[in-house]
Order: C-alpha cells, then structure tokens, then sequence
C-alpha cells in the first residue's frame, strides 16, 4: 500500500497519480509499465514517486485495491438489501454490479485483463491476497456466512473457501474469453455471457440440470 506520505497529498494530486497509473497499466500491461512514463504523466519527479510508493509492484497492488473499492460500490448499489435475497439473486446481482463497473470503467477493466495475463507470479499473489481481505472481500463474506447458517451450501464450506472458488471461476472464464478474443475488448454481449456462465457454475457446477 502506498506510503503515508501519499494520502498525505491533496485528493486532487492522489487522483492524477492514480489516472496516470492506470493509463500506464491499461496500455502497457503490468509487465511493461514504467515508473518514467507514469511520473511524466502524473507530473511529479521520479523521487516522489518512491517517497509514494515502495515499488511498482506496491503501486499495483494500491490499484487493485482501488479497484475492489469502486467495484463493491456498483455491487452495493446493485443489491439495495441483502437481507431478502437467496443466495443465487445475491450472486447474480454481483455479477450484474460487477459488469456495469466494468463497463462503465474502461480503464481498470483493461487492468483487469492485464492481471489474467501477466508474467510475474508473485505479483499475482500479492493482488489476489490483497484482493482477500478487501472490502469487497469482507462483505462477500458476511453474505455467505449467513447461507451457510441457512444450509443453502454444501458442509464444509466457508465464506473463504467460496471467494477462492469464485475468483478461480471468474478467472478461468475471463482467460477462456480473452483467448476467443485476443485482440479486442469484450463486448456487453460476452461480458453478460460471462456473468450467467459464472452464476450457473458457482452455485450448480458444470452440469445442466435436469428438467
């Protein structure tokens, strides 16, 4: 996470730093950002940047975390009252927040592709721990925990073993689309392929059930 010194800044100085950041991810990828052309963009000296950042990597994971923050928000704004839904509405309505975050958000969607595709292993981790214990993460949580309690998932299951199984899911979906379409963003049409891909798989498997 970015040092004190960075929250420390002015909001409007913490969020040019942040669109210069993403500019750079969404067009090079994470495993060809560069510290130049970030601080070139954001305006700052290549020193601000480490009093900011520990690395581009600490920078990466500060990004991802952002992301799972604006993400939640459409979800939340998606899902008025978890109190009253069952399990399979609650996961449809956060694959439908989901989307439109996506849609609505070129940039850190890009990054998101990006992620699926980068070299660096340990990066991975870093984001998918951080990605664990983000707010996004935390409420996931509290939902699934109450399915348990109302025996709406098999035994053995718990709310961490089910935002592992979920991320796996969506990530192995993302992957299969992007190789169907290397070149090109996915449109409205795949992204919603996905969210019912995803929903059916998480909460039925890979059989079709029978009528």
């Amino acid at each position: 996470m970015p040092k004190e010194t960075f929250f420390n800044l002015k909001e409007e100085k913490q969020q040019h730093i942040k669109r210069a950041a993403l500019r750079e991810i969404a067009a090079h990828g994470y495993d060809n950002a560069s510290v130049t052309r970030i601080v070139k963009n954001a305006g700052i000296a290549t020193g601000s940047f480490y009093q900011y950042f520990e690395d581009l990597d600490d920078l990466f994971v500060f990004i991802g975390m952002e992301a799972g923050r604006l993400k939640t928000a459409y979800i939340q704004r998606e899902i008025k009252d978890t109190s009253h839904l069952d399990l399979e509405s609650c996961i449809r309505a956060m694959y439908l927040g989901g989307l439109r975050f996506g849609l609505e958000n070129e940039e850190y969607y890009l990054c998101a592709q990006h992620l699926l595709q980068m070299k660096n292993p340990m990066l991975l981790n870093k984001i998918l721990a951080s990605a664990e214990k983000s707010e996004m993460a935390m409420w996931l949580y509290q939902f699934v925990g109450r399915a348990i309690a109302n025996g709406e998932l098999y035994e053995g299951i718990t709310p961490e073993l089910f935002f592992k199984l979920l991320v796996s899911i969506n990530t192995a979906i993302i992957e299969y689309l992007i190789a169907l379409k290397p070149n090109g963003a996915m449109d409205q049409e795949m992204l919603e392929t996905l969210c019912e891909l995803g929903v059916q798989v998480i909460l039925h498997g890979i059989g079709k059930p029978k009528p």
